[in-house]
């Protein structure tokens, strides 16, 4: 998946980077501050919602792979604001780019199928 953020082409790459940044941003911490991970277990059910935090999380997360000129936050936070219409749609390419990540496709459908047993 590729998304215009700032002016430049960037591709999203939901690999082991991707699961460490967004464990880095969202991960679960204990109240003395260490953090335990468990990012995509949070993450998943809000980006299911289209909670834009959640969409902006993923979106940055996915660029750590990039060395050099990787947009900042607040670049990811400007082109949701600016460019984005239909926050669904996002969320819908989104998690369909984790369900092709050999790395997260399986915490996702844990995820889904632990929603489909409760529902």
């Amino acid at each position: 998946m590729e998304l215009k953020i700032n002016g430049h082409n960037v591709a999203l790459v939901f690999g082991m980077a991707f699961v460490r940044e967004l464990n880095r941003l969202a991960g679960v911490a204990t109240k003395e501050g260490i953090n335990l991970g468990m990012a995509l277990q949070t993450t998943i059910p809000s980006l299911i919602g289209a909670d834009p935090v959640a969409i902006a999380n993923v979106i940055y997360a996915a660029t750590a792979h990039v060395k050099t000129g990787r947009p900042t936050q607040e670049d990811v936070d400007t082109y949701l604001e600016d460019e984005v219409d239909d926050w669904d749609k996002l969320a819908e390419k989104l998690v369909t780019e984790l369900e092709k990540s050999n790395v997260t496709k399986r915490p996702l459908q844990a995820m889904k199928a632990a929603a489909e047993n409760q529902g």
